[in-house]
């Protein structure tokens, strides 16, 4: 993995101090977005702190929550994504509307 990834440096980025303070307030609000009981890493606050940060669009194939579902107190599934970008004013869509909006064409 070391080799591919230093292959590919262009694809990560080094999480600065105030993209940090703004997953510490992401999980603060919507502490289900992740599962505390998991070992090992979770990037959906770090995907969402960074498209603030870097005022982005995010891209996932997660579906938003209702309003009900995500007030309901028994609700069983995580937190989503989309439903905390639309709490951050973050744009959300789906691939292939980035896709479409970005004018590929096959070849």
């Amino acid at each position: 993995f070391l080799e591919w990834k230093q292959n590919h440096d262009e694809m990560f980025v080094e999480i600065e101090v105030s993209v940090q303070s703004i997953v510490f307030d992401i999980l603060e609000k919507f502490q289900d977005l992740i599962d505390a009981n998991l070992d090992r890493e979770q990037a959906d606050p770090y995907l969402i702190a960074l498209a603030i940060h870097k005022k982005a669009t995010v891209i996932s194939e997660e579906r938003l929550l209702s309003n009900e579902a995500v007030i309901d107190p028994r609700r069983k599934e995580k937190m989503r994504i989309p439903n905390v970008c639309r709490y951050y004013g973050v744009p959300v869509m789906k691939l292939v509307e980035f896709i479409n909006s970005d004018g590929w064409r096959k070849a």
